[in-house]
């Protein structure tokens, strides 16, 4: 069967979801976490066009939540993300072959209501698989970073539709105490 074109997608917010081959722990230990965060900021500087909303990091998968209207450029962030990240694995740990499941999965997000789900849902992940109690005790998301008032103006219009970067945590928690 033929892989769908991403340029199909039509809303400019899209869930990606990236997972390691046979469902492997290729983010298991805190360093490969780190690791794969730090190249996914990297890597989105080079394209304006493309905002990470939410992520989150867990020892089999990731999760982003993105906003961009240049599909070419996720697809371009994406590969560079994902081949460094699985050379970098390949050498650390002395594997060889593919690190990831295919190639990364895109859901486009339809309306608000899914936008918040998706939200909720990403920042939820290690509470509902039991690795933690709270979202604000894994490391590895973005949670931390909207309770702390440590993202940008323009994350915060994109998701809340507000310029006020600090009058949305009423938002947040709303969201995700009721949605996901």
């Amino acid at each position: 069967m033929p892989r769908v074109s991403r340029n199909s997608i039509n809303s400019k917010y899209i869930h990606v979801i990236t997972q390691g081959i046979k469902k492997e722990y290729i983010f298991q230990e805190d360093k490969y976490k780190q690791k794969y965060i730090n190249l996914l900021n990297k890597f989105i500087q080079d394209y304006n066009s493309v905002n990470i909303l939410a992520y989150c990091v867990m020892d089999n998968h990731t999760h982003f939540l993105v906003y961009t209207d240049k599909i070419n450029d996720l697809s371009k962030v994406m590969s560079k993300l994902n081949t460094s990240y699985g050379m970098f694995y390949n050498n650390t740990t002395g594997r060889v072959g593919y690190v990831f499941k295919n190639r990364y999965y895109t859901q486009e997000i339809v309306d608000e209501k899914h936008l918040f789900n998706t939200l909720a849902y990403i920042h939820k992940n290690p509470v509902k698989a039991g690795i933690v109690k709270s979202e604000s005790d894994y490391k590895y998301s973005s949670y931390c970073n909207y309770i702390e008032g440590q993202i940008k103006t323009e994350i915060i219009k994109l998701i809340f539709n507000i310029n006020d970067k600090y009058n949305y945590l009423d938002q947040f928690y709303y969201i995700h105490e009721n949605f996901s």
